[in-house]
């Protein structure tokens, strides 16, 4: 439920935010799936056993991880200000 947290780091989510991620029993909780109706969130899921939805995600945070170093940032907004200068 963290990803719904950053609100709270002055980081707004709106309807146009999707909420992507495989089908694990705490996403397709119906406590989960009401958290992301009452924050007027959309949610998307990958398909069952199809795990090539998400490769194009889990590419690109490969590359993330390989070009920034985030283990020296102590706040969410550190770590926030090194990615959007690296994007």
């Amino acid at each position: 439920m963290g990803t719904l947290q950053i609100e709270s780091y002055g980081i707004s989510l709106t309807a146009e935010t999707l909420i992507n991620s495989d089908q694990g029993s705490h996403y397709t909780s119906i406590k989960f799936i009401q958290l992301i109706k009452d924050s007027e969130l959309r949610q998307s899921m990958s398909r069952r056993a199809n795990c090539w939805d998400n490769a194009p995600q889990e590419s690109f945070y490969g590359h993330v991880k390989d070009e920034i170093d985030i283990s020296q940032c102590s706040t969410f907004e550190e770590m926030h200000r090194l990615i959007s200068d690296w994007t």
